[in-house]
């Protein structure tokens, strides 16, 4: 059905991107009858057959779907020609054989099934996995883009040995929640995979993270900055010693933050080492150190024999306990540059979280060049960008933030996006550059949002502000930008 016989007819069309299908009504009727009559079972309820259909007026195709589906009770729910198209491949290509493999209950399809979900994973640029079990059923989700979309929803019964099977590829076999990695052949490259283990009411919940080592960090260029934040931060990350944190939610964003701004100064004349757990990606004319507690390498031992090198640059993931703290602000004292991250994604907290770690207010205002705070966006799908008109109760957020008559864009949902609308991701930033006025608020005991706010009075734009910038840019939504702001 058309959009002008949607208007025509007066039904509203379904969205797909709403629906998750029931595999057990898949098998009512093959993927070539489906593409022949343009139509996708859906669920069933209450003796009646839900069927998204191109044609909903097509009498002798719902003839046939009650003889195939030994129903006589059809729900025909419009929906354009190219969505049901697009949902059939979906659903017939990856989420059916994916349910057939776990539905079998065949241990040795468990392999086949791990091997498909991970491969489909990173086909749709996914970077972590989570099976969790719930009271009678079993989710399957991908993080795409930095958010959360339920793939797959599948019967409980068979899954365990499908959690077991990750958990022997992870050696882990303990009775409390653990991390354990390994490499699977994913079909088109081996990957290296962090599985965490969860035990909550309903059963385990497995989570999978995909790092890519091969993987080029991004460019500092490419990040999102503003040429004033880029320009600053490039002065920044030249200086001979000092501290410079990154703070804002997401390990994945700081360290790819971090690992961009490494970037940028790396080369084979300058010393740089790094404190990870773990390694994501491996950097040109960098020393990169994991942490391994088992054998008492933390994140305080490691940096307490950097300091002894004679280094020019110190990365640190993450900063969480007093030692490290203590030992970093030393280092910053004794000619090193520390670039690192805190847990903080709220700014107003981290003066105070570094207080609690034992740090004094005359080293924090003598030591820290600048404090980046960082979130992100999705970007709008280039393949499918249409104009739309926000919800009025979501722009209620930004009165007088966008001019009357400007347009907002939106991505409606292609096969280049996976039908989300968003592709890829840029980030929202805010610097807070330590000046003599800031220096001396520090010194006094000031609480960072004090800080925060006479930076914005001297000209520094806000992350909110840094957002709406993008949103005029039309590469990102409001809806986006207002979940950014609460993360």
């Amino acid at each position: 059905m058309t959009e002008s016989q949607n208007v025509k007819h007066n039904i509203p069309l379904l969205d797909l991107r709403n629906y998750i299908v029931d595999f057990g009504v898949l098998d009512l009727f093959d993927r070539k009858i489906a593409e022949r009559l343009l139509a996708l079972p859906l669920y069933m309820a209450n003796g009646a057959l839900a069927v998204a259909m191109a044609h909903p007026d097509n009498i002798l195709a719902i003839d046939e779907i009650k003889l195939l589906s030994n129903c006589n009770n059809i729900i025909a729910m419009p929906c354009e020609e190219k969505d049901v198209m697009k949902c059939i491949d979906y659903n017939y290509s990856f989420k059916k054989p994916l349910a057939d493999v776990i539905g079998s209950g065949r241990e040795q399809d468990d392999d086949k099934l791990i091997r498909h979900m991970i491969s489909e994973a990173l086909k749709m640029g996914s970077s972590d996995i989570c099976i969790r079990s719930e009271r009678d059923e079993l989710r399957l989700d991908f993080k795409i883009d930095g958010v959360w979309h339920t793939i797959v929803i599948f019967p409980k019964i068979p899954y365990l040995s499908v959690i077991e099977k990750i958990k022997d590829l992870a050696a882990n076999n303990d009775t409390c929640p653990d991390i354990g990695r390994c490499i699977i052949n994913a079909g088109v490259k081996e990957i290296e995979t962090r599985i965490a283990v969860f035990f909550q009411d309903h059963g385990e919940k497995i989570e999978m993270r995909f790092v890519d080592k091969d993987r080029v960090p991004d460019k500092i260029e490419n990040m999102g900055f503003s040429e004033e934040n880029e320009k600053a931060l490039i002065k920044h990350i030249n200086a001979d010693h000092g501290i410079i944190f990154v703070s804002g939610p997401g390990d994945y964003a700081r360290i790819n933050t971090l690992y961009s701004l490494l970037g940028k100064i790396a080369s084979p004349e300058k010393k740089i080492l790094t404190i990870e757990n773990p390694i994501l990606h491996t950097i040109r004319h960098v020393n990169q150190a994991q942490i391994d507690e088992k054998i008492g390498f933390s994140y305080a031992e490691a940096l307490r024999s950097f300091i002894r090198h004679d280094s020019d640059v110190i990365m640190i993931d993450k900063i969480k306990d007093m030692e490290t703290a203590e030992l970093a602000f030393r280092a910053s004292m004794s000619g090193h540059l520390i670039i690192a991250a805190v847990y903080q994604s709220g700014m107003h907290n981290l003066l105070a979280r570094l207080k609690d770690l034992g740090v004094d207010p005359n080293m924090l205002s003598s030591c820290v060049i600048c404090v980046l705070r960082q979130s992100f966006v999705r970007l709008i799908c280039r393949s499918c960008k249409v104009e739309y008109t926000p919800d009025e109760v979501i722009m209620q957020n930004f009165k007088n933030d966008f001019p009357p008559d400007m347009k907002f864009y939106k991505g409606r949902g292609c096969p280049d996006c996976n039908n989300i609308g968003y592709c890829g991701t840029i980030g929202l930033f805010e610097l807070i550059e330590f000046t003599g006025p800031i220096r001396s608020k520090v010194r006094d005991g000031a609480a960072m949002n004090t800080v925060r706010n006479m930076a914005i009075e001297a000209g520094m734009s806000s992350l909110r502000q840094d957002g709406i910038d993008k949103v005029k840019r039309q590469i990102t939504t409001v809806e986006e930008l207002v979940r950014a702001l609460k993360t």
